[in-house]
């Protein structure tokens, strides 16, 4: 059903009077309305008494703290407060927690917001949390701490939505147990008003997630109406996001959204509601066609009952021109996808990926496309900068880009197109990878990860309100990705189903569970997990049929690719994506586009880091600010380029290699022994591989090579050396139930060393036969 209905989407119903000349679609920018200049701030409305606990009198007051065995103490004076009267609170081991609770009627609905001034003894987090009758009736998302020797200041949100509003009788502050030692000096609660839990109008438009659907747009409130001014063109359309973020004492009816449109021939006056359910989006289009060459103001403001406060988000404000033929550029990442599991990839493929090859039989297929990195978040950030993780700094799933970068995205923003990202694993989340910049609408799992057929709701829903307008989608599939379970109609192509991989008569496959992933525990036949694969492989194939074949791209460009590859007991990495062999790196590549040589194969080495700049080019745009170089023409014209050295830098930074004609060099700048790994590597250890002859790489021909080895190691090092960080990278995160989910995924949870210099010269036993080479 859901192909079928893709497959008739994106007939362009567009203007009959399509104007050239006037830009597909314009982002209107808003200001707040009667003259005032910015959003309100928090207020303090109390602070809660900590005089007994200073004073160090038991059981005096409503404070208690609960933290067994625990050694407190006060001292007034602090390194950079000398009045301040300070409460230590020492745990007396890592696995205790410190937590203050306070006693007595709380009102839910004064505050919404906790400061606390303390120093903090390491690294951890902190939290509130309120209770009646036991119960927890609001917890709010915890802070993450960093150690300071100074006091400092930390808010503790308790948004409305977390909260039950009928009141509470305990308070409680609770801190990690990393943070062992807490100095406190105070504890003030806030009211922050509605809206200013919304991006500021004054600041412009940032992303507003509700339920992991973000959408660019700004807050409004019933005391604060927000305008702009602009020129209508023909055949104008006017459109919008709107939703409540907070719960209201009323909602539904009661609470309405109040757009004007005032024109010199008069004002036109729409009233919008809201949902019961209030963490929705609502679209709405307006037609402006007879305000056609008139310069008009755009209000909007809400309305509720008399006295009461809300507040609201408004997003994608925008002013567009249908299009008849809007451009389209579809942009899948399939993760973990290696790339000889696309059916065209080799002769008599094993592996059935019949719609896939079709897109290659429209278009280019690229035998020899590799990765920047063999991790998730890095790899797409890649992608979509055209900047190498090694100068991105970021190297792992954990730190997200800061905002300062620029995005291919942001690229076709700027010329008018819709961004629209639909992602399959949190992780890759914007507030996981800051990689929804330049998006006007990026979705993501609130928890773990979700199927293809659960993303591909979101895009037919996308697709049909974003039909006669240029857009960018950017499709991520996580359904590949480990643990390897497809529908059974998928798994019966490679697995027969009375065949038991985990029968215990079976002979011991030799491979400790402690290898395995948790899944995969008591495993006897190895071979079941690549079938499993490969069943993912061919539901994902099946799945996308009706999104590749569907008109509005079939008539664009498409790209396919992956983040990286994966291993299968290759190079003793067990069902994972560790080392930077052609297993984790050697990813599939597509592209389609209108006259494309359909069918052709580029066997031209290709790099990722490109893929940005190429896409760009196809789509006609050009002028654009990103790096990296195009392969558009390569892709067109087929041939050869000269000789470009491909570089990869495995995830945490434990290894670099090269790709240079024939060869590929792996240097290892850690000492490394892997979860999924039965293999081990050690300081400055390097490999070298003759790809023409062995593509597997399975036979190292370091020593055999020493003169090729020395030459690829020079110019690697050369590479790491020349690392030039932008400064892009943002605040690591520490979400310990994120940190869960990666674990549960593979992913390593590894301190980087502290130096950032990728390459640090040694004279080692394996550094030593090479060390005259070194630059």
């Amino acid at each position: 059903m859901l192909a079928l209905g893709l497959c008739c989407l994106a007939v362009a119903c567009g203007s009959e009077d399509d104007d050239a000349a006037t830009p597909a679609l314009q982002r209107l920018e808003l200001s707040l309305a009667n003259g005032e200049t910015s959003w309100p701030r928090a207020r303090a409305v109390a602070t809660l008494d900590l005089s007994a606990l200073l004073d160090n009198v038991p059981g005096d007051g409503p404070w208690r703290i609960d933290a067994p065995e625990h050694r407190s103490g006060y001292l007034t004076g602090h390194e950079n407060d000398p009045t301040a009267r300070v409460l230590w609170l020492l745990a007396p081991n890592a696995e205790s927690h410190l937590r203050l609770v306070y006693g007595g009627p709380i009102d839910p609905t004064a505050f919404n917001e906790v400061r606390l001034r303390f120093s903090c003894g390491g690294p951890g987090d902190v939290g509130a949390e309120l209770y009646r009758d036991g119960q927890p009736v609001g917890i709010g998302p915890r802070v993450q701490l960093v150690q300071s020797p100074e006091l400092r200041d930390v808010v503790l949100s308790m948004p409305p939505h977390f909260t039950d509003r009928n009141g509470a009788d305990v308070l409680a502050i609770s801190f990690s147990s990393s943070a062992r030692r807490v100095g406190l000096s105070s504890i003030e609660l806030l009211q922050r008003p509605p809206e200013a839990w919304l991006p500021d109008p004054k600041g412009g438009a940032r992303l507003i997630s509700v339920d992991g659907d973000a959408r660019r747009g700004v807050g409004l409130s019933t005391r604060r109406p927000v305008e702009t001014t602009v020129a209508v063109p023909r055949n104008a359309r006017l459109s919008f996001s709107y939703a409540q973020l907070l719960e209201s004492g009323h909602g539904g009816n009661d609470l309405q959204l109040v757009l004007e449109i005032e024109s010199p021939g008069g004002t036109l006056t729409e009233r919008h509601g809201f949902p019961t359910r209030d963490w929705d989006w609502r679209e709405v289009e307006v037609d402006l066609s007879d305000l056609a060459g008139s310069q008009v103001r755009i209000g909007f403001r809400l309305e509720a009952d008399a006295g009461t406060l809300e507040a609201a988000a408004l997003a994608e404000l925008s002013l567009w021109v249908p299009r008849r033929r809007p451009a389209s550029l579809l942009l899948i990442t399939s993760d973990t996808h290696r790339y000889d599991h696309i059916g065209v990839a080799l002769p008599d493929n094993e592996v059935s990926t019949p719609v896939f090859d079709a897109l290659a039989g429209r278009g280019v297929f690229f035998e020899r496309c590799f990765s920047t990195t063999n991790v998730t978040n890095p790899s797409h950030m890649a992608m979509l900068t055209g900047v190498h993780p090694r100068d991105l700094g970021i190297h792992h799933n954990n730190l997200p880009l800061n905002g300062s970068a620029a995005t291919l995205a942001e690229e076709l923003a700027a010329r008018g197109w819709l961004t629209h990202a639909v992602l399959g694993a949190r992780h890759l989340g914007h507030p996981s990878s800051g990689l929804g910049q330049g998006f006007d609408r990026i979705d993501w799992p609130v928890a773990g990860e979700r199927d293809v057929e659960s993303s591909l709701a979101i895009v037919e829903d996308w697709l049909r309100q974003a039909e006669d307008r240029p857009l960018f989608l950017w499709l991520h599939l996580f359904d590949v990705h480990g643990p390897y379970k497809p529908p059974r109609i998928f798994r019966r192509l490679y697995w027969p189903d009375d065949r038991d991989p985990f029968d215990p008569s079976l002979p011991d496959p030799g491979v400790p569970d402690s290898v395995l992933p948790e899944i995969l525990a008591g495993l006897r036949d190895l071979s079941w997990p690549l079938a499993a694969y490969r069943g993912e492989v061919s539901w994902l194939d099946s799945s996308l049929a009706g999104l590749l074949t569907a008109p509005r791209f079939a008539s664009g460009v498409v790209a396919l690719t992956a983040d990286h590859g994966e291993s299968f007991g290759q190079h003793g990495v067990w069902y994972g994506h560790a080392g930077l062999y052609p297993d984790s790196i050697h990813v599939p590549l597509i592209l389609s586009w209108p006259g494309a040589p359909a069918g052709r194969r580029v066997t031209a080495p290709v790099s990722q880091i490109d893929l940005a700049a190429t896409l760009l080019e196809l789509s006609g745009v050009g002028g654009h600010d990103l790096p990296g170089q195009s392969f558009a023409s390569l892709a067109a014209a087929g041939g050869t380029t000269p000789e470009t050295p491909r570089f990869a830098l495995a995830a945490h930074r434990f290894s670099a290699s090269v790709t240079s004609g024939r060869w590929h060099l792996i240097l290892h700048l850690m000492s490394q022994h892997q979860r999924n790994m039965t293999s081990s590597f050690a300081l400055h250890q390097v490999e070298l591989y003759d790809l023409d002859a062995d593509l597997a790489c399975t036979n190292d021909l370091s020593v055999v090579e020493h003169d090729e080895t020395a030459r690829l190691r020079g110019r690697l090092i050369t590479w790491l050396k020349a690392a030039a960080d932008k400064g892009w990278a943002g605040q690591e995160l520490d979400d310990p139930v994120r940190l869960e989910e990666l674990r549960a995924l593979g992913y390593l949870a590894v301190a980087e060393p502290a130096s950032s210099a990728l390459w640090i010269a040694d004279d080692c036993e394996r550094c030593a036969p090479f060390t005259k080479d070194d630059p």
